[in-house]
């Protein structure tokens, strides 16, 4: 009889403790803001155009597109859900609108190794595309306080607790989509080498948009850790990414000047966002965030769409434009885009 007892209460103490482990669902949403701060960088290279300029034979180009200190103010919402059976559902969002920026465009002609502004000290490869080789026969300097950027994703995952549920790992598999609209304005001819007598100063009725775009899937781990004096929670996300990447362009100069274009490549990323959450009252918590961003692409494709010429002097006078023909072999030789983001929002969580 005495086991019998012994075998009934330790079945109940087990049950017990099965039932602590329990949880109900637990929803979360919250909306911040914040700032945004940006940077990218895009090259793409071509066989020189005809005629020749007057500093060498025609060879091969490369220019380089830099927006730098892209500023931005974010608004960012994310939604939460755990189910009874720790699966895990995640929806992220934020919109940032461009307020203040700068950049550049330069071009690099590659010649002969006997020219005489070649650098003896390093090789004459085709192989390398290194600026220390090239002639910087171009820079058209430009603001770049108008645009936006945006970014979507989802994910789904299975929760690992412990200790309470005062430490939760949540291993993540989803997908994400982002998009940049990046433009110049109020462009100035900084270097002129391409031009017998070199043009230079502001460029009136020069418009360049650029609109790249990242998608792919992703793996991640949310981590979460709850200290209960003060109420405090403090969480960790980190996401690798593979991405397809796609871009459209247009360079237009009142109208006479036009090259559209496309791009297209494969990339990778990583996202590592974190912060510190604060109990108010009840189920409303005050949170400080950041994010970290920083995706590059592989050597890609080039191809023009459109193009249309009717300057007056279109092989001289602007010949500091990025400009190919379409028979020409072009491409892409990377992307890089790097971001941050501090802010501060409020969760609500039941």
């Amino acid at each position: 009889m005495r086991k019998l007892w012994l075998c009934l209460s330790t079945g109940l103490l087990l049950l017990g403790s099965l039932k602590a482990e329990y949880y109900p669902p637990i929803f979360d949403f919250g909306i911040g803001v914040g700032y945004r701060h940006d940077n990218y960088k895009m090259q793409m290279k071509a066989f020189k155009r005809n005629p020749v300029t007057n500093f060498g034979t025609p060879s091969k180009e490369l220019w380089r597109w830099v927006w730098r200190e892209i500023e931005m103010i974010e608004s960012s919402a994310v939604l939460r859900y755990t189910t009874c059976l720790n699966y895990y559902f995640r929806l992220n969002a934020d919109w940032a609108r461009i307020h203040n920026g700068e950049g550049h465009v330069d071009g690099f002609a590659r010649l002969p190794c006997d020219k005489e502004f070649h650098v003896q000290s390093s090789p004459c490869s085709d192989s390398s595309f290194d600026t220390v080789k090239y002639k910087h026969f171009s820079r058209i300097s430009n603001k770049s306080n108008r645009g936006c950027a945006m970014d979507f994703s989802g994910a789904v995952g299975y929760q690992f607790r412990s200790n309470g549920r005062r430490v939760i790992i949540t291993p993540l598999v989803g997908f994400s989509y982002h998009h940049q609209r990046l433009q110049f304005h109020h462009a100035k001819q900084v270097i002129d080498a391409f031009d017998p007598f070199p043009v230079l100063g502001k460029i009136p009725d020069l418009h360049v948009t650029y609109k790249p775009r990242w998608y792919g899937p992703f793996i991640g781990c949310d981590i979460e850790a709850q200290v209960d004096i003060p109420c405090v929670l403090m969480f960790l996300t980190i996401e690798y990414h593979w991405k397809q990447y796609r871009t459209t362009g247009s360079w237009n100069f009142a109208d006479a000047f036009i090259h559209d274009f496309n791009q297209h490549s494969h990339g990778n990323g990583t996202i590592i966002s974190g912060g510190v959450s604060y109990k108010l009252q009840c189920n409303m918590w005050l949170t400080v965030f950041g994010t970290w961003r920083n995706f590059y692409t592989d050597h890609g494709n080039f191809k023009t769409t459109h193009r249309r010429n009717r300057l007056l002097f279109p092989d001289q006078t602007f010949g500091t434009f990025p400009f190919f023909n379409k028979d020409r072999d072009k491409d892409l030789n990377g992307f890089q885009w790097n971001s941050w983001v501090a802010g501060l929002g409020f969760d609500y969580r039941y």
